[in-house]
């Protein structure tokens, strides 16, 4: 009786947690949308934080400069360089971004810089023929309430759906761990590249490589999300396969 009463709490909790996400994602939504079909102002007078288009702006470049980040440990270790520009405002404030290195590799010391400003914040960066876009805060905002919703949503399926061995007490906390971090990883997956497509649109390549990382995502998570010993988990990994059995 206690983990029928355990299982309703969590499956209301689970549902409360979907509302609240889906109405708190609605206006990022709305201003993601109005993003993505905005158009460069014509007029000379619209104020830059509350304006529905695109307000071009000039600016300067004052300084370049790149950084190492490492990442993993020992003989997985990788080494990237990341880039910067210093673009000195219009109002004379100076603000550094982070930039591709196309766009970096244009720029010079004293360059001028068209910008593109969309409700104060920089959106686009030109320098010569080369330019950067920038994803407005909205989006991120629209990842950020649309996760509640998903936690919500893997509440629900936890409740309502008998996995195999799902919330019994057979059930270790590690594969608790697991299948939570699998659901959170393939909710990032599945967000990230949703915002994307939101504020930017679903054109080029880029549609093409977030189907590619989704599906090797969903190919590793998903599995390991329906098994129900950690042992049958680690058998199933590709990188198990080939190496012998698992201890």
């Amino acid at each position: 009786m206690g983990w029928v009463i355990a299982r309703c709490c969590v499956l209301i909790l689970g549902l409360a947690a979907v509302w609240t996400g889906v109405d708190l994602a609605g206006e990022p939504y709305r201003q993601a949308v109005e993003f993505r079909n905005a158009k460069t102002c014509t007029g000379g007078n619209e104020p830059p934080e509350s304006s529905k288009c695109l307000v071009r702006e000039s600016a300067r470049v004052t300084d370049r400069g790149t950084r190492e980040v490492v990442t993993g440990v020992g003989e997985d270790q990788n080494v990237k360089t990341e880039y910067t520009l210093s673009i000195r405002r219009t109002a004379g404030e100076t603000e550094v971004y982070d930039v591709s290195q196309g766009l970096y590799g244009a720029a010079s010391q004293g360059d001028p810089a068209d910008l593109e400003i969309w409700r104060g914040e920089v959106v686009v960066i030109g320098v010569g023929d080369e330019r950067d876009r920038f994803t407005p805060s909205s989006a991120s905002s629209l990842v950020r309430e649309l996760m509640l919703a998903w936690i919500g949503a893997g509440l629900v399926l936890s409740s309502a759906l008998r996995m195999r061995g799902s919330g019994t007490r057979s059930e270790g906390p590690v594969m608790v761990v697991i299948r939570a971090g699998c659901w959170l990883v393939l909710g990032l997956a599945t967000l990230v590249p949703t915002s994307e497509i939101v504020a930017h649109g679903s054109v080029g390549w880029k549609l093409v490589g977030w189907a590619v990382i989704w599906l090797v995502v969903a190919a590793v998570t998903v599995p390991l999300m329906l098994k129900n010993d950690i042992r049958r988990s680690r058998r199933w990994l590709p990188w198990r396969r080939g190496g012998g059995p698992a201890r």
